[in-house]
């Protein structure tokens, strides 16, 4: 065995990383500053930049990660804009944190815990709440895919369906302006799903402890097209 050491924060360090935003023009040289500060030793993640290069979305995250804000920076000034803000007497999940900037900004899809579980809010541009994509006493996880011409989201959900394993992921659409979720995947199990390229597709791998793994082909309105395989436990 070999030891490996390396530096990180820990609570009580007066030294810690701190973050800069700078942009500059490609061609003069030109260098604007994007004033970023607002917590002591925060985090800032550059989420998404405009196609004409004129504004950026930005997650910024107090040390204590209790309070998350989803921002917008003019790149011609370097003014910062909060858009959405969340708040949390304990600890904001940012493990479960998902986000999706579509339309080349003109909609974003947020995830919060601010109803007390996990779920989707679709925003405008400028941080107007649009409407709540997911809703209900369940927890809506990883998005998988985002088709922008439908305006649809696949992702991940647990526990939608009451009395089964809460842990188990299984898949779900959901019309991003009206909020209609449909299951995808009935099969009572963990379920592992990727998309063909074009979307039109998705192959799922599903088991549990007590159930032979499968794998089968569906449409992306959930319709079982062929089975493809299934494990031998002999």
């Amino acid at each position: 065995p070999k030891g490996i050491r390396y530096k990180y924060a820990i609570p009580g360090d007066s030294q810690v990383v701190q973050y800069e935003a700078m942009v500059f023009d490609a061609r003069t040289g030109k260098r604007t500053s994007i004033a970023i500060d607002k917590w002591q030793d925060q985090t800032v993640d550059i989420i998404y930049a405009s196609p004409a290069s004129d504004f950026l979305y930005m997650l910024r995250k107090n040390r204590q990660a209790n309070e998350m804000e989803f921002c917008r920076a003019d790149l011609t000034t370097g003014q910062v804009r909060v858009l959405i803000s969340e708040k949390s007497p304990t600890y904001l999940n940012d493990q479960m944190l998902q986000f999706s900037v579509l339309n080349s900004g003109k909609d974003i899809v947020w995830w919060s815990e601010r109803s007390g579980w996990g779920h989707y809010y679709h925003y405008d541009g400028n941080g107007k709440l649009l409407n709540r994509i997911t809703d209900g006493e369940w927890v809506a996880g990883k998005i998988l895919r985002v088709d922008t011409g439908r305006m649809e989201m696949y992702f991940e959900g647990h526990g939608r369906n009451h009395g089964l394993n809460p842990y188990d992921a299984r898949l779900y659409k959901a019309g991003i302006r009206n909020g209609r979720v449909k299951e995808l995947t009935p099969e009572d199990a963990n379920h592992k799903v990727r998309f063909s390229p074009s979307g039109g597709y998705f192959i799922d791998n599903f088991s549990r402890p007590d159930l032979t793994p499968r794998s089968v082909l569906r449409d992306r309105n959930g319709k079982l097209i062929m089975e493809l395989a299934e494990a031998d436990l002999s």
